[in-house]
């Protein structure tokens, strides 16, 4: 084709060279036939003229479309065309003058000169055109040859490529005819081999006609699974042999033969013997010698069956067991503890969604409250396969901490070691035996008060009653009036150990009073300067020689509190100061009050407080390790601070070893002080 198509170039560019010529030509020949025209004055060269005219336009009209128009050919076609036309119009314009007779020869020059101009432009561009195609021939010539040379060669290889075809197909035919030979040969064994397979497939197989559902053949485990011989099952259908009924057999067919096979089927079918068959299996539809048949392939699954429904109870029991069981059980993964199932009451216990917990890790959770209890409940059950009765606290999802109590036991489940754990909520138990417990250190407290009583009660006691016993002796030797002295002295200390024996009372008293929860403030107005000085003269009384209490007060004198409770805590501050402080010292007592504040302060310069008894200092019988060798109860402080807690204060203190002591008691002014009523401790002083 590309040969071709270049020949055809080739003639279209000698047809266009030759039309170039032929309008030169005819230019030529209108040019003179007009002349002759203007100057005869003969029609015949008019008609002539016009003739010549429109084979000049018509062959001006082919010339575009006979030369391409690539940029050198397109400019010299536009003006040669601009050429002829401008040739036609003087020729037509001269010859209309003639027909007037308005030619004069002045026209004649002008026309003889215009024509010669005209002949010169446009012989220039033909030749420029003529020019221009022939080179264009010339490299089409050239291409051709080199075309027909290719096609030449083309030509030889096709004609080469047709007799190696033809050879290799006669190659191939004799090399198949012994391949035929051969695949003949495995066909046959194929087939041998698939009868073979086919009978003995443990797979029972039959294949049966759509149209009749008549058996065509069986395989040997048909015949085992059905209690049927071949012979027997071959040319009758299912039902006739009774291993399904007629409605079965043709509501299957017709469901097979609609969906174009059926797969991973289920039936119910009976053996001739009447035993019942759980099969499973699928039916395809074959082709057999251009006949739609039917192939079933069966296994038995009567066991699987029976297994399966013994499995289902066992997990129905398991299931009960599990997941109504009011304890809590979990199964988590051995290695890292991930959260594998957990029953209703685990989730009640902890209140966590079982969504939350089940692919989660305990750790992660954060439930077990001490950090590496987990890795120890594994070990030990790696070690021992179990572990029973291990005290441990769980966090609940509100942040409740409960204790518990955890048994586990190590399970398979897929080849994965997993710990079946039951937790019970061991709470109640705790609470229980810690309230035993309290209990009965309470009443180990009690007891231990009972005995620190008698012999405090029998220590504190003994002296005064001895000084009484004494002093009530040696009055007796002093009955004459002249010994009067000697009397009132004895009767004052008589009178000095009695008011002794009635503070000792009067503490006991209280401290039952207080342990009781019956003590509780009647608060009304009162005079706090007063009330305090009233209490710094009648201790007065008990201070040692050359001891005094200085008082001063500061702020507004009327408030509201207990007078009571307020005599208490000074009487026992004070008293303390005495006792503690040396001969010659001061008692300061300062008492301050605000809008809401009443602050007492009282100091001595006696011997201090240890620091390591500081801290006991508030409780009931506690003295300071040095105090002992001197007399006392060790309830006066425990009283005063547990009558300040009662008006809504607070009483600290501020001491040194061999600098004296300052206690601070600070108490709430208001219209309506909080009250804190102590809990009944179950204490009874006898």
């Amino acid at each position: 084709m590309i040969v071709f198509d270049s020949i055809s170039n080739t003639r279209t560019i000698n047809s266009t060279i030759g039309l170039l010529d032929y309008l030169s030509f005819n230019l030529s020949n209108a040019r003179m036939l007009s002349s002759d025209y203007v100057i005869t004055h003969d029609t015949a060269y008019l008609t002539m003229y016009e003739t010549c005219r429109q084979n000049i336009l018509s062959q001006a009209k082919q010339l575009p479309q006979s030369i391409e128009s690539i940029l050198g050919k397109k400019r010299n076609l536009e003006s040669l065309i601009y050429e002829i036309n401008e040739t036609i119009r003087r020729s037509d314009y001269y010859i209309s003058l003639k027909k007037r007779n308005i030619f004069e020869s002045i026209d004649l020059i002008n026309k003889v000169i215009e024509d010669k101009k005209s002949r010169s432009r446009v012989n220039s561009h033909i030749d420029r055109l003529i020019s221009l195609e022939k080179h264009e021939l010339l490299k089409q010539e050239s291409g051709n040859s080199n075309k027909l040379h290719t096609f030449e060669y083309g030509f030889y290889v096709l004609t080469f490529g047709i007799i190696a075809l033809l050879f290799f197909t006669l190659f191939f035919i004799l090399y198949n005819f012994k391949k035929v030979k051969k695949a003949q040969t495995l066909i046959t064994e194929s087939e041998e081999r698939f009868e073979k397979f086919f009978n003995l497939s443990p797979v029972a197989t039959s294949i049966s006609e759509i149209s009749s559902t008549k058996i065509l053949y069986v395989n040997n485990a048909f015949e085992q699974l059905f209690a049927v011989k071949r012979e027997d099952a071959i040319g009758k259908t299912a039902d006739e042999l009774g291993i399904s009924t007629k409605a079965e057999k043709e509501a299957l067919t017709k469901e097979v033969t609609a969906s174009k096979g059926k797969n991973h089927l289920e039936l119910i079918r009976k053996s001739i013997t009447g035993e019942q068959k759980n099969i499973y299996g699928s039916i395809d539809i074959i082709d057999v010698n251009g006949q739609q048949c039917l192939l079933s392939c069966m296994i038995d699954i009567t066991e699987q069956k029976r297994h399966e429904k013994e499995l289902q109870k066992a997990n129905e029991l398991f299931s009960v067991l599990f997941n109504e069981n009011p304890i809590g059980v979990i199964i988590s993964r051995l290695t890292d503890g991930k959260i594998f199932d957990c029953n209703k009451a685990y989730t009640d216990l902890l209140g966590y969604p079982k969504n939350e917990l089940v692919g989660k890790k305990i750790e992660d959770l954060n439930i077990l409250v001490k950090p590496g209890v987990r890795a120890i409940i594994a070990e030990q059950i790696k070690q021992q396969k179990r572990v029973n009765n291990f005290d441990l606290e769980v966090r609940t999802k509100n942040g409740e901490v409960i204790s518990g109590l955890l048994s586990g036991q190590l399970i398979t489940i897929n080849g994965e070691a997993y710990i079946l754990v039951i937790l019970k909520d061991n709470t109640l138990y705790k609470k229980a035996e810690k309230d035993m417990l309290s209990a009965l250190a309470k009443e180990r407290e009690l007891s231990q008060m009972k005995s620190d009583f008698v012999a405090l009660a029998s220590h504190e006691f003994r002296t005064p009653l001895s000084t009484i016993q004494s002093s009530a002796d040696l009055l007796t030797m002093y009955l004459d009036t002249h010994h009067q002295d000697e009397r009132l002295r004895h009767v004052k200390r008589i009178q000095l150990s009695v008011q002794k024996l009635t503070l000792i009372l009067q503490e006991f008293l209280t401290v039952e009073k207080i342990e009781a929860g019956n003590a509780a403030p009647s608060l009304r107005p009162l005079n706090i300067k007063e009330l305090i000085t009233g209490t710094c003269k009648d201790m007065q009384l008990n201070t040692k020689h050359g001891q005094i209490i200085n008082y001063k007060h500061v702020g507004n004198e009327h408030i509201i509190s207990d007078p009571e409770f307020l005599q208490h805590i000074l009487t026992n501050l004070i008293s303390n100061a005495i006792k503690y402080s040396p001969i010659n010292t001061t008692v300061s007592i300062l008492s301050r009050s605000t809008s809401s504040v009443l602050t007492i302060v009282v100091k001595d310069k006696g011997l201090g407080i240890p620091k390591e008894d500081q801290k006991n200092l508030f409780t009931r019988f506690y003295r300071a390790s040095n105090t002992l060798s001197i007399q006392g109860t060790g309830l006066g402080l425990y009283i005063a601070k547990r009558y300040t807690e009662q008006l809504g204060g607070n009483i600290t203190l501020v001491s040194e070893l061999n600098k004296g002591a300052q206690f601070i008691v600070s108490l709430p002014l208001s219209n309506s002080i909080i009250l804190k009523k102590q809990p009944d401790l179950g204490i009874r002083l006898l």
